[in-house]
């Protein structure tokens, strides 16, 4: 927690830096699209194939334009997880773990400013605070199937720190960009020297409008 409100005051710190600056430009930035994510498990179990889950993701936030450069941060909803599948005999189960988290996002962006479009790049962390988390059974041998839903909330931790990649395009005021969240927190509580890390890729579309 004192981590958190260390990064959050530093944030705050380095956004009222920038809208002070003459040359700040403030723009607001709505998102949204597909979110394909997984679990990282360190060591991987045993048996066990793990799959990508795609989720929704919806971002909006203020953009401050230094030049070439940028600040975006806001609030992201985004969902998370994976599906796991193993087979013992002819019984077959498959476990798709939803864990919805809302993110702030830091991000340096650099552009690149052409005749038509601009091509923007850039790195941050993102601090997610756990919503929702459910895992769903389902258990079939073939000839029937049964499944149940249970809550998992309690055996994850609450906030999730993750390093953001991010590259896009923008048209005038239509932006769609690809981001990359690498988790750099075990997302899991007493998993012992096992680690829990979310991995994901988002693919995302919206707009962009100066302030």
């Amino acid at each position: 927690m004192k981590r958190i409100i260390s990064l959050t005051v530093t944030i705050m710190f380095v956004v009222f830096i920038c809208v002070l600056s003459a040359r700040a430009t403030v723009s607001f930035v709505g998102e949204g699209g597909i979110n394909i994510s997984t679990i990282s498990y360190d060591p991987a179990p045993a048996g066990i194939t793990v799959s990508p889950r795609i989720g929704l993701i919806a971002s909006t936030g203020l953009e401050i334009g230094l030049g070439k450069w940028a600040i975006h941060l806001g609030g992201v909803y985004e969902e998370k997880g994976d599906k796991e599948e193993y087979t013992v005999g002819n019984i077959t189960t498959t476990v798709t773990t939803k864990i919805s988290y809302l993110t702030i996002p830091l991000i340096l962006k650099g552009i690149s400013d052409k005749k038509t479009y601009k091509i923007f790049y850039g790195g941050g962390l993102g601090i997610g605070v756990l919503l929702t988390a459910e895992s769903e059974v389902e258990i079939t041998d073939g000839v029937s199937s049964s499944s149940s839903s249970v809550s998992i909330k309690d055996i994850l931790n609450s906030t999730d720190i993750g390093a953001i990649i991010d590259l896009g395009l923008e048209f005038g005021t239509i932006i769609t960009e690809a981001r990359v969240n690498y988790g750099l927190s075990n997302i899991g509580k007493d998993t012992g020297s096992t680690t829990w890390n979310n991995l994901s890729v988002a693919l995302l579309c919206g707009i962009k409008v100066d302030l």
